[in-house]
């Protein structure tokens, strides 16, 4: 087991060798290693935490694709649970998680979440700065609002539109 940290989060990945002979390691790089992404949680459960499970994974493969490495399999997933106030070695106020199988991964990074971080991923790497979009809900949340000349005011009250529900 490796342990990696990312984030701040101390994240255990199991390595088992699926390669039946170095050339066949040479010959492609397709999924030569299986894996699971194991992180320890403290708290209330989250679907967050699936999520951050599966971008765990999707940076491993990313890592070893620019590395030119074998690009692991992720068969799976698991989440622990614990009480911070229990000790370490205290099993019984820990609660283990698992996905695991061919679809470990579209189970924890669904197509929707998928497309959403595809996105992120787009605006964050583009050379220029996306086109703002001032509005009162929007500059409200932002960082850059203080510097930015096209900031709208904001108060505490909470507004949405509702139009696209009429």
């Amino acid at each position: 087991s490796n342990t990696f940290c990312l984030a701040n989060d101390f994240v255990s990945i199991e390595i088992a060798d699926n390669v039946d002979s170095a050339s066949e390691l040479t010959q492609s790089r397709h999924l030569s290693t299986s894996q699971s992404i194991e992180d320890a949680k403290s708290g209330k459960k989250s679907q967050s935490h699936w999520i951050q499970c599966g971008i765990y994974g999707v940076m491993l493969q990313a890592a070893a694709w620019s590395k030119k490495k074998p690009i692991p399999k992720i068969v799976g997933f698991a989440l622990c649970y614990g009480d911070e106030n229990s000790s370490k070695s205290d099993k019984e106020n820990k609660q283990f998680l698992t996905i695991t199988g061919d679809n470990a991964t579209d189970e924890v990074l669904p197509e929707s979440t998928k497309k959403r971080i595809r996105k992120i991923l787009r605006v964050s790497s583009a050379t220029d700065m996306p086109e703002a979009k001032p509005s009162a809900n929007n500059c409200r949340y932002c960082e850059w609002k203080l510097g930015c000349p096209n900031a709208t005011e904001t108060s505490n009250e909470v507004t949405a539109d509702a139009s696209h529900f009429l």
